[in-house]
């Protein structure tokens, strides 16, 4: 599947991180300049991620993440059924052999 992207600027994009991170802009002053060159050139893509994600950046995230894998609610984790919530058989679990 191919997606038609929105070109945006860099500061936008900025933005838009710090937005979905809840960080404040000035960690993606580095980014900011670097996204500033590349944008132009069409040499950033993205795509919109369906899966789980979050932060392990922290104590706090990490703490979190070891209390869900001690829960069993790992949905990271898709090639372990019991412990991600996915059925054992769900087809975008398999590998392409």
């Amino acid at each position: 599947v191919l997606l038609e992207l929105e070109l945006i600027d860099a500061h936008t994009l900025g933005e838009l991180l710090t937005q979905a991170c809840g960080l404040p802009l000035a960690p993606f002053e580095l980014v900011d300049d670097a996204l500033g060159r590349l944008v132009p050139d069409s040499r950033v893509m993205a795509y919109p991620h369906k899966g789980f994600w979050t932060a392990a950046d922290t104590v706090k995230d990490r703490a979190l993440l070891e209390e869900m894998y001690h829960r069993a609610q790992c949905p990271w984790m898709l090639w372990d059924p019991e412990r991600s919530g996915a059925k054992s058989d769900d087809v975008s679990l398999r590998g392409t052999a």
